[in-house]
């Protein structure tokens, strides 16, 4: 079986690094929460397009897919605990 590759469950951004006014990346997504003073921040989510079809190329895609959402929907419940 060939050699997971490097960026290997990084679809998304890894969420409990995210700074405020700081980018916040994964391979295919970027989001960013821009807060200055006291008002309620701006949020952005951005996608790379190249990277996004370069992933679903991938043989690993599947599996890589599987893993980011697992992440990100225990990271959510985690959040909620």
């Amino acid at each position: 079986m060939p050699e997971k590759p490097e960026c290997y469950g990084t679809i998304f951004p890894d969420l409990p690094k995210l700074e405020h006014n700081r980018p916040c990346r994964g391979k295919v997504f970027t989001v960013s929460v821009q807060r200055c003073g006291p008002g309620v921040p701006s949020r952005s989510l951005a996608l790379d397009q190249k990277e996004w079809d370069a992933c679903q190329r991938c043989s690993f895609y599947q599996s890589c897919y599987d893993l980011c959402i697992a992440q990100l929907s225990l990271r959510s419940a985690l959040a909620r605990v």
